[in-house]
């Protein structure tokens, strides 16, 4: 994960490359697709309970991506984030 080398906490990769840029790679986007990204937590259920109470964030962005019924897909990542400790990153696809 580029977040765990570089120290970077964005949806824009160093490269340039969107979420779903970096979906594409790998699969064809169906259905609509979002991503969540996390700092700090260190339990599973703790990180989707931070995003879904979505509480700092004004669009409350997180809590549509998870709550989002077309959106049936998700790949996850963990790893340590040396300002954060650790961080997480959640694709969704439909």
């Amino acid at each position: 994960m580029e977040q765990s080398r570089t120290g970077l906490f964005d949806h824009k990769s160093k490269d340039g490359s969107s979420p779903w840029d970096r979906i594409k790679r790998y699969t064809k986007i169906r259905g609509g697709a979002a991503e969540n990204l996390q700092a700090g937590r260190q339990d599973p259920k703790g990180v989707v309970m931070q995003l879904a109470i979505d509480a700092n964030v004004a669009s409350r962005g997180h809590r549509k991506a998870i709550l989002n019924p077309r959106l049936k897909q998700i790949g996850s990542f963990t790893a340590p984030h040396p300002n954060y400790g650790q961080s997480t990153v959640l694709d969704y696809m439909g």
